[in-house]
């Protein structure tokens, strides 16, 4: 460390090291920055810039017994923002998605289903996560605006998250209706036992409390990315209603842009 000392004076030298959003952090990981930085104060040419959520990292803070002004004991220069209101935060998310989708249906759609949930707040930072860590990442052979509702529905509902990736087969379209159209014996049977499969599935789904919370806490989300499962979450089993949800033709336009209802697209959504 005295070496470093000398080498950035010996050059006239500065290194400003920047740590973003440093609340989002592993508790246990976060008060060892703090504690490293604070050990290492006395570098002279170094200059350490926090950013972070004061209410957040004072939970943090009192959760792991410590003063909630530990923090104030080596900040030499706090600098608070002042909060952004929520129309403004609405502007940036709506711009930010039109920007990068460069589509205004889709954009559009995307806007609509996030305007539809409840803790809006909450809801336009958990998108800005979600872009930046989209945008980070090599996913573009994906349909961005399913990325971005799954990116959001993982941080809203770990668990509905974890059930939705465990189960494919009840989230994605069944080609084997459609192919069996030209048998309408085939179709009926294969109708009937894919309502029954899927009812049973979400009645238990529904009974689990903790999923059920979570189910109708992102009802949106779901119904953005699988809009079939609707009748089934509502434990509706009209036959009809289900022969117009999946046809060929939206199955290959849920083909042709990618979506995660399309069998193919399923597992990629959880793995770039």
């Amino acid at each position: 460390i005295q070496r470093i000392n000398y080498y950035l004076s010996g050059h006239n030298m500065q290194l400003v090291i920047v740590l973003d959003n440093l609340e989002r952090g592993e508790p246990e990981t976060i008060i060892r920055l703090l504690k490293a930085i604070k050990n290492n104060m006395w570098l002279k040419s170094v200059i350490y810039v926090l950013s972070y959520d004061a209410k957040i990292m004072n939970d943090i803070l009192a959760d792991k017994k410590l003063d909630r002004k530990y923090l104030e004991k080596f900040s030499q220069l706090p600098i608070r923002m002042p909060a952004i209101s929520e129309e403004k935060k609405k502007e940036i998310a709506e711009k930010c998605i039109k920007n990068y989708l460069k589509d205004e249906k889709a954009a559009n759609e995307l806007i609509e289903t996030i305007g539809r949930l409840p803790n809006r707040d909450n809801t336009m930072r958990k998108l800005l996560l979600a872009i930046n860590s989209i945008y980070s990442s090599e996913c573009n052979y994906l349909n961005i605006s399913d990325a971005l509702v799954l990116d959001m529905l993982s941080q809203e509902a770990p668990e509905l998250y974890g059930e939705i990736m465990s189960h494919q087969s009840y989230y994605v379209y069944n080609e084997s209706i459609t192919y069996f159209k030209l048998y309408s014996s085939y179709e009926d049977d294969l109708i009937e036992k894919y309502c029954k499969s899927e009812i049973g599935y979400f009645k238990t789904l529904l009974g689990e409390e903790k999923l059920k919370n979570e189910i109708m806490q992102c009802w949106s989300y779901l119904t953005y990315l699988f809009p079939h499962i609707e009748q089934f979450l509502e434990g509706n089993d009209n036959e009809s209603v289900i022969r117009n949800s999946i046809t060929s033709k939206n199955i290959q336009n849920a083909k042709k842009s990618r979506r995660i209802r399309a069998n193919e697209f399923f597992a990629p959504y959880f793995t770039w």
